[in-house]
C-alpha cells in the first residue's frame, strides 16, 4: 500500500530496522511511526522528519488501471481489493463474457512467502464488509483459494463468487 502526507501531500516512506544494539523489538517499541515523510520537519524527532502512524494514514488511490474496462459486476470489487493493496491481475463478473468464467472472480498475484498472510488479510478485510465463509464451500458461495506452482513460482490468490452487489458496491448492470 502506498501513503502520501497528510500535510504536505508527498509521498511517505516506510519505517524500518535499521540493526544496530537494539534488537529489532526492542527499536520498533521505540520508533516514532510506521512513516515518515522527510519534506515536513518536525523538531519531535532526531531525525527531524514528520512521523505518522498507520492508523493515520488512508490508502493512496491505484490509477494504474482503467476500471471502465473491467466487466460492470466487478469493477467496484477489484477497485476495493487493490485500495487494499492486492494486486489484482484477471477478473470477472460471471455474465458480461462469453468466454470468460461463468462466476464472478478476481485473480490476485502474492509471493510464497505472503500467500498464507494475505488470504487471512483478504477474508479478514470481506468479513469486515459482512460476508460470511464455511469451511469447504461448493457452489454459490464466496471462496478464497491460493495456488503454487513449484516450477514456476506463480502463486495466485482467487476470489470467487464474490461480485459488486454482494459487496453492496456500484451497481452491476
Amino acid at each position: 500500500m502506498k501513503f502520501n502526507c497528510p500535510q504536505c501531500g508527498g509521498p511517505l516512506r516506510k519505517v524500518s530496522y535499521p540493526g544496530g544494539m537494539l534488537n529489532e523489538d526492542q527499536w520498533m517499541s521505540q520508533r516514532a511511526g510506521d512513516y515518515y515523510c522527510t519534506e515536513c520537519k518536525s523538531d519531535q524527532a532526531r531525525t527531524g522528519y514528520m512521523y505518522f502512524w498507520r492508523s493515520m494514514l488512508s490508502p493512496v488511490p491505484d490509477n494504474s488501471i482503467n476500471y471502465n474496462e473491467l466487466d460492470p459486476g466487478i469493477r467496484e470489487t477489484v477497485r476495493l481489493l487493490r485500495t487494499h493493496g492486492f494486486k489484482t491481475t484477471d477478473s470477472g463478473d460471471g455474465v458480461s463474457k462469453v468466454d470468460g468464467l461463468s462466476f464472478p472472480h478476481v485473480a490476485m498475484l502474492v509471493t510464497e512467502g505472503e500467500m498464507v498472510r494475505e488470504a487471512k488479510r483478504l477474508l479478514k478485510l470481506l468479513r469486515q464488509r459482512g460476508l460470511s465463509f464455511e469451511p469447504h464451500n461448493s457452489g454459490d458461495f464466496p471462496t478464497i483459494e491460493v495456488s503454487y506452482n513449484p516450477v514456476d513460482g506463480h502463486c495466485v490468490l482467487f476470489l470467487a463468487s464474490i461480485n459488486d452487489k454482494l459487496l453492496g458496491l456500484g451497481k452491476p448492470s
